[in-house]
């Protein structure tokens, strides 16, 4: 992955080695930022440049209610992330943070919640299924 500036012209171009049979591939340009994770709508949305990160995130719904709105990152589409723990005092909030064509949102899943609705999902089985062995031996009983 060539990490190059936005406005990146033909000499911002590092010098590469290359061998016999190497192919050298330029993507197209993306248009869409896409929001993934614990949101009304997962959807891609039309990038623009003055839209931020929270104006993405309303786009999608905004985070639902089992979001872990601390864990909220963005990976960009050069594989770089950047999260609320990157942040500090010389830096913007994520929130305000300037998104590049091709970057993603991810909204992650709050894991306390989820670990206690399937703690609860599985007992409840548990009950049923031993109910279901319950009514069987009764049947067979008779």
């Amino acid at each position: 992955m060539l990490e190059l500036p936005e406005d990146a012209q033909i000499a911002n171009l590092p010098e590469l080695p290359l061998e016999d049979g190497d192919r050298f591939l330029v993507p197209s340009k993306p248009s869409m930022v896409s929001v993934f994770g614990s949101v009304y709508t997962e959807s891609s949305f039309i990038y623009r440049p003055e839209k931020r990160v929270a104006d993405y995130l309303s786009q999608a719904g905004g985070p639902t209610k089992s979001a872990d709105e601390g864990s909220i990152y963005v990976l960009r589409a050069d594989g770089s992330v950047k999260s609320k723990q990157q942040t500090g005092f010389f830096t913007a909030s994520l929130e305000r943070s300037r998104l590049m064509p091709g970057d993603s949102i991810v909204v992650p899943e709050e894991l306390d919640r989820t670990t206690i609705t399937r703690a609860l999902k599985d007992i409840s089985q548990i009950f049923y299924q031993f109910g279901l062995g319950a009514a069987a031996v009764k049947v067979i009983r008779q």
